[in-house]
C-alpha cells in the first residue's frame, strides 16, 4: 500500500481559510453567548488577535472603530442575517408561551387530580 504525500503548507491554509469561510462564528462565538447564564460566571474577555490588530490598523489611519462593532461583539449572531435572527427570536417566543402554559395548567392538573369518579 501505498503511504499519502503529507499535506504542503499552502493546502493547509486553505483548508484554515475554508474553515474560516464556512464558519464565520468560530471565533467570535463564545459560551455566553450561547447559554446566557454563563455570563454570571464570565470575566471581562480579551480581544482576538484579528480584532485587535484591525483596531491598531484603524487607529494609525485615523479612522475612528465603527459603532457596530461593539453590538457586533455582543452580539455574533447578527453576522449571520435576518433570518437566522428572527429564528431565533420564534423559538424564544415559543418556548416562553409554552412555559406560561404549562404554568397555568399545573393548578388545572391538581383540581382534577382529586376528581374521584
Amino acid at each position: 500500500m501505498e503511504k499519502p504525500d503529507a499535506l504542503t503548507r499552502h493546502q493547509v491554509n486553505q483548508c484554515l481559510m475554508d474553515i474560516e469561510d464556512n464558519h464565520p462564528l468560530r471565533e467570535r462565538v463564545h459560551y455566553e453567548h450561547i447559554m446566557p447564564l454563563c455570563k454570571l460566571c464570565k470575566k471581562d474577555r480579551i480581544p482576538g488577535f484579528k480584532t485587535s490588530l484591525r483596531y491598531t490598523i484603524l487607529a494609525e489611519m485615523g479612522i475612528k472603530k465603527p459603532k457596530n462593532d461593539d453590538m457586533m461583539r455582543e452580539d455574533p449572531f447578527l453576522y449571520l442575517g435576518y433570518g437566522v435572527n428572527a429564528y431565533f427570536n420564534v423559538m424564544l417566543n415559543l418556548s416562553k408561551m409554552f412555559g406560561m402554559i404549562t404554568l397555568f395548567v399545573i393548578p388545572l392538573y391538581m383540581v382534577y387530580s382529586e376528581n374521584n369518579v
